[in-house]
């Protein structure tokens, strides 16, 4: 079994992504890109490579619901009604008005000013032309899938998005990791929230992922970058790194209670640029989040409203 490298331009800024095609008596494309003329010219292109087109995909096999991975699902899906697959904590990441007062309560509480707020709702509304919504078929981890001749595993790697799968075909210990696990960058832990409105903390998510992965002695497909030969070292130099800004931030708090977008302002010069905003405030909370839990900050809440940290 061949697992196929397909690149494509995306209009964001984490650059090209990476499809991965498999044709082994089924064709399965394992996400689809973005939904621009570029990333589909660019992808039909790829795929007449292999003597295939849209019509001859069979299934569609999602990492996770974010635009540069899942964008042409819909209009592949609408040319032949093809299972497109996705676990359902992914739902809220289809819908870019979800969750949208318990953003602006959480921002509010942070500190953030009423104009960045603005432009990260802005944000989540300029998303929405680069998709189109396929119909899903819903799949939980450790379900198998056939790809025709041979069966997949999903794994739950989130972190980076709650509902984050990874597929792993056992006999050749290859893993398909979307962006739980990139060589040249560490995945971002985003802010969500679970079905009740509670918000996850994703960065002890994705470092729960990326243990899981400094003990797998296989082959890493991402999302995004080259292919991972040694995941086990890529996944510890994530989770080192992780500790030297975890600990670089709480130096930087101090005793004077700060605000979240303080201690971000503080660490992250340029978190006032429109495109890192949504990025460097979610870094920062995870590890805002594992200091209140491991008793190094204490988190108050007060009568302004605002939420301040300093150390414990």
């Amino acid at each position: 079994m061949i697992i196929n490298q397909i690149t494509i331009p995306t209009p964001f800024l984490v650059g090209p992504v990476n499809i991965w095609l498999i044709k082994d008596g089924k064709n399965i494309l394992i996400d689809c890109g973005p939904k621009t003329p570029e990333a589909r010219i660019a992808l039909e292109e790829a795929l007449s490579k292999h003597n295939l087109t849209f019509s001859d995909i069979d299934e569609i096999w999602l990492t996770h619901a974010h635009p540069d991975h899942f964008g042409l699902a819909g209009e592949i899906q609408k040319l032949r009604n093809i299972p497109v697959k996705l676990h359902p904590a992914e739902r809220d990441n289809l819908d870019s008005t979800s969750n949208s007062d318990l953003f602006r309560q959480l921002f509010l509480e942070g500190g953030v000013p009423e104009e960045h707020i603005q432009t990260m709702k802005q944000q989540r509304l300029w998303y929405i032309p680069f998709f189109t919504v396929p119909e899903i078929t819903w799949i939980e981890a450790s379900s198998e899938l056939s790809s025709g001749k041979n069966v997949f595993k999903t794994i739950a790697t989130p972190g980076h998005s709650p509902g984050h799968l990874s597929f792993l075909h056992e006999e050749s210990n290859s893993l398909i990791g979307g962006d739980v696990l990139i060589e040249h960058v560490s995945s971002n832990a985003l802010i969500s929230f679970d079905e009740d409105g509670n918000r996850r903390n994703s960065l002890a998510e994705l470092r729960e992922s990326l243990e899981m992965l400094s003990d797998f002695g296989g082959v890493v497909y991402p999302g995004h970058g080259e292919v991972i030969l040694n995941p086990s070292k890529t996944a510890q130099n994530h989770l080192d790194a992780q500790d030297k800004r975890y600990h670089a931030i709480l130096t930087s708090i101090g005793r004077n209670p700060k605000t979240w977008f303080e201690i971000t302002q503080s660490i992250f010069p340029k978190s006032n640029k429109q495109d890192y905003i949504f990025l460097t405030l979610s870094e920062v909370l995870g590890y805002l989040d594992r200091g209140v839990l491991e008793d190094k900050l204490k988190r108050s809440l007060k009568e302004d409203g605002k939420a301040y940290y300093q150390l414990a």
